[in-house]
């Protein structure tokens, strides 16, 4: 599997998470979803749904840049997602996920948690 589709595999799970419980991701008001973009060799962007800024995100980085801090709205453990999903994209194997922490953590129903974690492993994001 290439950079490519990994990227469209996780923006598809990023818009399933955006679409159930609290809408993660999402800003309903301007209909945006935070999605990741392709840049050749060795970055992509992450594009925040709020402040619209394409923060880069390198291969074998583990945190962001310090000055993007404050332009990804999201939080620290949706920032832990996105560093789990920048690490899938560049061909890691997923073995210990944010998605699979328990619903009352991410404030989901336990349903849309399911899901999307069954959403995630039909699309090969998560192994089992």
């Amino acid at each position: 599997m290439d950079k490519q589709e990994r990227i469209k595999i996780v923006n598809k799970i990023i818009c399933e998470i955006a679409n159930r419980g609290r809408r993660l991701f999402s800003y309903a008001e301007k209909n945006r979803t935070s999605y990741f973009a392709s840049a050749e060799g060795q970055r992509i962007y992450y594009v925040d749904r709020y402040t619209e800024v394409k923060i880069p995100l390198f291969k074998g980085s583990l945190k962001l840049q310090e000055r993007y801090y404050t332009r990804f709205c999201e939080g620290d453990s949706l920032l832990e997602l996105v560093m789990e999903f920048k690490d899938f994209i560049f061909g890691e194997e997923i073995e210990k996920s944010y998605l699979k922490w328990t619903h009352e953590y991410w404030g989901y129903p336990k349903e849309d948690m399911e899901a999307i974690v069954t959403f995630a492993k039909e699309l090969g994001y998560l192994k089992s």
